[in-house]
């Protein structure tokens, strides 16, 4: 169902622009995309589609409250650019206290698994935002999912050696990044993505047959791309 939300989000963002475009060369509407602070759009808007895809975490809570101080503070509300800049760090200071308010409130919610991964209901999330992360799972550990988003940044899941048995999910978000995803042979890979000028290659070759587990990997790429080896 969230899969579905944010496929309703990015298709109702693409019916705007082409309802608007059509207007102003129909109707000759007075409208252009490049207001001040047109470009928050691809940070506040793809950390929604996180949200709703992964639940509220740290990272896409911090996109969005980024990505509003900074549309504010082009269009002079309350504050000019500059000094939009210097309310980032008060803001992320906020998230971090909220964060842990949270989590010692909610600690049954979700575990703290080794390396400091994040588990939400059993499935691991991996986040790299304006930096990189990597996972490697180690010989015979089981594989159940994971929930990877990547802004501006890249994610790097090594499962060659993992043990899947059982059909799992992998969520993939990729704004202006990327995720790279390394899958043992035994399984069948099948992909559904929503991609806004960018996309997921499926390279991932094996030995299959019709009892094999199935990876659905599902990716929203914009501006970034996802990769199945």
């Amino acid at each position: 169902m969230r899969k579905k939300i944010s496929d309703i989000i990015v298709g109702l963002l693409f019916v705007a622009v082409g309802v608007i475009v059509g207007g102003r060369l129909i109707f000759d509407w007075e409208f252009t995309f490049f207001y001040p602070g047109w470009w928050t759009i691809f940070i506040i808007v793809p950390c929604i589609i996180s949200m709703i895809n992964h639940g509220i975490n740290f990272w896409n809570s911090f996109g969005v409250g980024a990505g509003i101080v900074l549309f504010m503070g082009a269009n002079h509300i309350f504050f000019d650019m500059s000094e939009s800049w210097k309310l980032l760090l008060p803001l992320v200071l906020v998230l971090m206290g909220l964060s842990i308010i949270f989590r010692k409130n909610n600690r049954g919610n979700y575990l703290e698994e080794q390396k400091n991964v994040r588990v939400v209901n059993g499935i691991p999330e991996f986040s790299a935002v304006f930096c990189g992360n990597e996972h490697t799972c180690s010989q015979g550990e089981v594989f159940n999912g994971a929930n990877c988003s990547a802004v501006f940044g890249g994610v790097e899941l090594r499962l060659r050696d993992a043990v899947i048995t059982e059909n799992v999910i992998i969520n993939c978000s990729a704004v202006f990044g990327g995720v790279d995803i390394q899958l043992p042979p035994n399984v069948i890979v099948k992909v559904t993505s929503t991609p806004v000028f960018g996309g997921v290659d499926n390279k991932h070759t094996g030995n299959v047959n019709e009892n094999s587990p199935v990876v659905y990997v599902n990716a929203t790429c914009i501006f970034g791309g996802v990769d199945i080896v």
